[in-house]
This record gives C-alpha cells, sequence and structure tokens, in this order.
C-alpha cells in the first residue's frame, strides 16, 4: 500500500511539474489565450502545444466561470489539432484560483486585479467562505507575494491552499 501512494504521489509531482497553465479568457466575439500574463497568438498557442506534445507535456486551462465555452472549445480543438492530448482545467466551482506573475500581475479566476483592489474581494471571500488556491510563479517577486498574503490574512481567510510549490524545489533549479 505504501508503494502504490509513493508511486502515486510521484506521478502526480512528475506530472505538476510539467504542467502549463494558460489563462482563458472571452467576451462577446473575442477569447483570448495567455500565458505568464503575456498574449498567445493561434499561431503562437500552435507552436507552443507543439513543443508541449514532443515533451509529453501537461497543459491546464485557467478559466474565468464566465468565460464562454466557445473559447475553451477552441482551445482545447487546437490543443488537440497538434497532438497534445493531456489537458485538465483549474476552474472549480467554489474555488478561487489566485495566481502571481513576475512583474506584480494579480489574476484572480483568469482576471487580472489590481494589488489596491484586493482587500476588499479578500473581504468577501471570507465572508462567503471561498476557498482560495493561491499560486505564485517561483518568478513572482517576493515583495508582491508578501503583500498579496498580508491582505489575504487581514481578511481572515479560513480556506487557504497552496499550489505549485514543487516548481521551486531545488532540483528545478536553473
Amino acid at each position: 500500500m505504501f508503494l502504490l501512494s509513493a508511486a502515486l504521489a510521484l506521478a502526480m509531482q512528475t506530472s505538476a511539474q510539467r504542467a502549463v497553465v494558460l489563462q482563458v479568457t472571452g467576451g462577446p466575439g473575442t477569447c483570448t489565450v495567455s500565458l505568464d500574463g503575456i498574449e498567445l497568438s493561434d499561431v503562437e498557442l500552435d507552436r507552443r502545444g507543439r513543443a508541449w506534445a514532443a515533451e509529453d507535456g501537461t497543459v491546464r486551462l485557467e478559466n474565468a466561470r464566465d468565460t464562454p465555452f466557445r473559447c475553451i472549445g477552441s482551445v482545447l480543438f487546437r490543443l488537440q489539432k497538434v497532438g497534445l492530448w493531456t489537458v485538465g482545467f483549474l476552474s472549480e466551482p467554489g474555488a478561487v484560483h489566485l495566481t502571481i506573475l513576475p512583474r506584480c500581475r494579480i489574476w484572480v479566476d483568469a482576471r487580472r486585479v489590481a494589488l489596491r483592489d484586493l482587500p476588499p474581494i479578500a473581504r468577501r471571500w471570507a465572508r462567503d467562505d471561498i476557498e482560495i488556491h493561491f499560486q505564485p510563479s517561483p518568478r513572482a517577486r517576493f515583495q508582491c507575494v508578501d503583500a498579496v498574503l498580508s491582505v489575504l490574512k487581514k481578511a481572515n481567510l479560513a480556506k487557504l491552499g497552496f499550489i505549485g510549490n514543487e516548481q521551486a524545489a531545488p532540483e528545478n533549479a536553473q
């Protein structure tokens, strides 16, 4: 039983290390795909998708709850077309995904949020007992991550989980 648990944990960690997170957003007549806050064209998404498929990588789509399915579906189709079959989703009902990227770019469920706008949002999460999945990029500045954590602490959040800590593990250092 222990060996099975250890093997499963290793498999999950290995796949998490290779995962790429794409933010998918959209509105009337528009769809946007971003990687680390940088918008990708269709040509660039295809090029990168082929590279991720060659590495046997995993892509996770992070989308806001109101992202039109046509946007999500078109990204899935493009990735499948270039040979990438392992695609997951980070949007969970009742949970909020909070990402911090380099240059203190803060994303909440694939929507950009300024640090100054975060306190009332965090208080609402605390009031509504929302689970927060906190995922700072390994390249995000400590000062920004600390400022966001300070806002979350002041809001007295009950449910805060950290995602992606394995990305900063010493064996992954460059």
